[in-house]
């Protein structure tokens, strides 16, 4: 039989390690497999805003997967995610699985990580994830810092290689935030390899902090028909890397040193009538 002292040691080992894990998880800020029944985005999974309009055709989830596609009419559809508080110093990262089903005509705007969500202006965001045209059978990846107007034009870099159509890839966008004037730099891994890497131009101002992180719709010129999964955004690369879900709500813990501290009452009570 395990003595009272063993069990109380267990017990207490297990609240210990319930406490040491919560610094681990506290790097992921948010994150969304996409589970939920098909629908829009925003009635199918929590979590998700739209910015502004209502386009004809909304982001829609689909087979366990965020789908994003040029819509044939109307405006495209910015939905946005709120980290909760502004960022401004360390490290953001945004990874998310990755295919492309339909090849773009264009180069174009997927995501953006942005300042604030006042209207569609692109002038409050700070780093835009993109796809390229590639050759015939494939296509590129790539990230754009800056903003269009007012202060730093954005110059789109984008990865030397194709990549193939209907291939899933996990993709890491890191974003820096480095002291100084236009210093802040970003890169995109593919598979755990920078394929992309985008820095500040020489004139400018990059802004302060960032806050959001929104998927917008390819315009129907752009053509182009894309799917994500396993979407996290983390102040880590390893929990960005690959998806987890999103951080415990408290309650969980309480739970946990609950069941521990009844656990240590009931050895006690063995003791006594031992």
């Amino acid at each position: 039989m395990i003595s009272a002292h063993l069990l109380r040691s267990a017990l207490l080992g297990a609240v210990l390690a319930a406490f040491a894990a919560g610094p681990v998880t506290a790097a992921l800020l948010f994150s969304d497999n996409f589970s939920s029944p098909d629908g829009t985005l925003l009635s199918a999974t929590t979590g998700w805003t739209r910015i502004l309009g209502t386009p004809d055709e909304p982001v829609t989830v689909n087979g366990g997967k965020l789908r994003l596609q040029s819509p044939s009419t109307g405006g495209v559809e910015r939905d946005y995610t709120d980290l909760g508080q502004d960022y401004s110093t360390g490290s953001l990262y945004v990874g998310f699985d990755f295919a492309v089903t339909d090849l773009p005509a264009s180069n174009n705007t997927l995501g953006f990580f942005a300042l604030n969500t006042t209207g569609v202006s692109v002038n409050t965001v700070g780093l835009s994830f993109n796809i390229g045209v590639g050759d015939a059978t494939g296509y590129k990846l790539g990230l754009a810092l800056g903003t269009s107007t007012g202060s730093v034009t954005p110059t789109s870099v984008y990865s030397a290689a194709n990549y193939a159509l209907n291939t899933t890839n996990r993709i890491v966008i890191e974003y820096n935030f480095v002291e100084g004037v236009l210093n802040n730099t970003a890169n995109l891994y593919l598979n755990g390899t920078v394929v992309a890497s985008a820095v500040y131009g020489t004139t400018g101002a990059e802004l302060a902090s960032l806050r959001y992180f929104a998927f917008r719709q390819p315009t129907t010129a752009q053509s182009a028909a894309v799917a994500f999964d396993d979407f996290v955004i983390a102040t880590s690369y390893n929990e960005a890397a690959t998806f987890s879900s999103a951080i415990p709500e408290p309650a969980s813990a309480a739970a946990l040193l609950g069941i521990a501290a009844l656990g240590l009452v009931a050895a006690r009570r063995r003791r006594r009538v031992a």
